[in-house]
């Protein structure tokens, strides 16, 4: 074609019905549609209703040629049908672009008017170029329509591996859609009252997750049905999917035993497949002992007892599996709201990396099974349930509201958290000087151990640390085992006299611990620090204090708790990486002084108040930083 004849330029109207349907149409526009003297107007570009009437009119007796571009769905799209009707009635023709095979688009049984248009294959670049000649008409350019073809095809291709997800969802809900006109016109049912209920409560249920996808990409199902699940997702996904998994046996998990159960442990990998069996009873696990050895075989398997799950992760004791493919992940959370126990999927990114480190704490508690080490019953059964027999009667507080783990991997991602306990050991630094003499150390509330562990490069000193919740302090116990100079003891810091009436300690340390202690329990608390501190020691707190209030104020203290957390929340989320230190700043919020349980929470005092507590008890504030 000579590059000085001018072309005349042709009037091309493109219809679409659907998201993809448009995407397709636009990708014509860009690519193979995309030749010298052509120009465009799209279905996009009408209104609706009179409006859109108006448009079809004028657009079409403007236009030189129309081209319709479909995708699955296409029998529902009203406008869109009566558009291809209008067009055809008008030019005698109106081709169609299919997005995936006829068969894929025409496959209701209620025939519609579009299937005896024209349909043009879009993968077909014969068919395709031969719909261009017809457009262009006369002479074309067949190496720019062959080169045009091939940029055309790959977002062809693009869009037909996204059409896989919309022939699912066709497929699945076509035959509820088509059982509905049956529903309603069926004499019998129309007079049985109760199954009326059922049918209509259950089609809710189903309309509710369906609408709760799209706010918060999460979906609930009967919990009944995750090992179903679990097995149609390793039938999809093969050895591409890696699953973690915490099964509570007996409480959610009753089908190990059952041709199911073997199908999940035969189809389980032992590279990348993981599960921690959680037991309530030395019955239970007898029961189930030669199962899990089996499982041990073809896949890592661990086991805890249910007493030790609760202890370490109270709020977090569920049955849980996190599934991993090539390119996505999914939480499966057990749900225990509601009389229907339920299985919630989540793909939210904060969920799976918390339950990740959920995971890797329950890991930390439970014992590996090693297949090439085959264990004896009795042995692992002493070891899991004779020894932790005492955590239900052990004390507990922060372990109520706060996972053990969690405060463990994020607690020192308090904003003030380094400064503080840094500040904490330079005035410890400063007033000792000589390192020479032998000192006593004792320290209130060690929690998980972090700020003890800042003593390990103490020369010359004992370390006596308290902690009082037991599963915190089983935490503290592990990490801090390898210092022989540092003892750990579990035991209240309120009343407790660590060895007798003659023993004081030249330093006594608290690291975010005071707001812990119980308001009516705070003057009582620090007169036990008083009498344990020899004269001339010092007592080292370092802790987060509220802004002034009425202390005789309900609402002003818990606005005041309010501003305290959400403070640290923003400091914590303007740093991206302390994501999860903020999660769980806003549970303790929720966690704040509660008058049905006031002896757990936060008990956080004025910088003012708390020095009338400290004179009260008898101590002298030497210094505040």
């Amino acid at each position: 074609m000579s590059e000085d004849k001018q072309l005349p330029v042709k009037q091309i109207f493109l219809g679409w019905s659907g998201r993809t349907g448009e995407q397709l149409a636009k990708a014509f526009r860009a690519t193979l549609g995309k030749y010298p003297g052509l120009k465009y107007k799209m279905s996009g570009d009408l209104g609706i209703g009179k409006q859109w009437f108006d448009g079809i009119n004028k657009f079409v007796d403007e236009a030189d040629y129309c081209i319709g571009f479909v995708s699955p769905g296409i029998y529902r799209r009203i406008w869109f049908n009566f558009e291809a009707g209008y067009i055809y009635k008008r030019f005698g023709q109106y081709p169609i672009v299919l997005l995936g095979e006829r068969e894929q688009l025409f496959h209701h049984k209620e025939h519609i008017p579009l299937e005896y248009l024209q349909p043009v294959p879009g993968k077909d670049k014969d068919e395709m170029i031969k719909l261009m000649t017809q457009i262009i008409g006369g002479e074309v350019d067949n190496d720019i329509l062959e080169w045009s073809f091939v940029k055309w095809l790959k977002e062809y291709e693009a869009l037909e591996k996204q059409l896989e997800w919309e022939l699912k969802i066709e497929s699945t809900l076509d035959p509820l859609l088509d059982s509905v006109p049956q529903l309603k016109y069926d004499d019998k049912l129309k007079n049985n009252d109760p199954l009326k209920v059922i049918i209509t409560e259950s089609i809710n249920e189903l309309g509710e997750e369906i609408i709760k996808i799209k706010k918060s990409y999460s979906f609930s199902a009967p919990a009944i049905q995750w090992s179903y699940n679990l097995v149609k997702l390793k039938e999809n996904f093969g050895d591409k999917l890696h699953l973690k998994a915490v099964s509570i046996i007996d409480q959610q998990d009753t089908f190990w035993f059952q041709d199911i159960g073997r199908e999940i442990m035969y189809n389980s990998q032992q590279e990348t497949d993981e599960r921690v069996f959680v037991f309530q009873s030395d019955a239970d696990f007898r029961r189930y002992f030669d199962m899990i050895i089996e499982h041990s075989k073809r896949y890592k398997v661990r086991v805890v007892t249910l007493r030790a799950l609760r202890s370490s992760f109270p709020s977090n004791a569920v049955d849980l599996g996190i599934l991993y493919t090539e390119d996505s992940q999914l939480l499966a959370l057990y749900d225990r709201e509601g009389i229907q126990k339920k299985i919630q999927y989540s793909m939210s990114p904060n969920e799976i990396k918390k339950y990740e480190g959920i995971f890797e704490g329950i890991k930390k508690i439970s014992k590996e099974i090693l297949p090439d080490k085959p264990p004896v019953f009795k042995e692992i059964k002493e070891e899991l349930f004779d020894e932790l027999d005492l955590f239900p009667s052990k004390y507990v507080e922060m372990s109520v509201y706060t996972s053990v783990w969690e405060y463990l991997m994020h607690s020192a991602k308090h904003p003030y958290y380094k400064e503080t306990a840094d500040e904490m050991m330079r005035i410890f630094e400063d007033h000792r000087k000589d390192e020479s003499e032998k000192c006593r150390i004792l320290e209130f509330g060690a929690g998980t151990g972090n700020f003890t562990e800042r003593f390990k490069d103490v020369q010359n000193a004992d370390v006596l640390a308290f902690e009082i919740d037991w599963a915190y302090y089983n935490i503290a116990k592990h990490q801090l085992a390898k210092y022989n100079h540092i003892k750990l003891v579990h035991a209240d810091a309120r009343k407790v006299d660590p060895e007798g009436p003659n023993v004081k300690y030249k330093y006594i340390f608290s690291c975010f611990l005071e707001h812990h202690i119980n308001i009516k329990d705070k003057v009582k608390y620090l007169k036990n620090v008083r009498n344990n501190l020899e004269e001339g020691g010092l007592f080292i707190v370092g802790d987060s204090f509220l802004r002034d209030f009425n202390d005789e104020n309900k609402e002003e203290r818990d606005a005041a708790i309010y501003d305290y957390h959400n403070h640290i929340i923003e400091i914590a989320k303007k740093n991206k990486t302390d994501d999860d230190f903020a999660n769980m700043e806003e549970n303790l919020l929720n966690a704040k002084l509660d008058e049905d349980n006031p002896e757990v929470g936060d008990h956080k005092v004025s910088l003012r108040k708390y020095e009338e507590y400290l004179r009260e008890a008898g101590l002298k504030v030497v210094g505040i930083p």
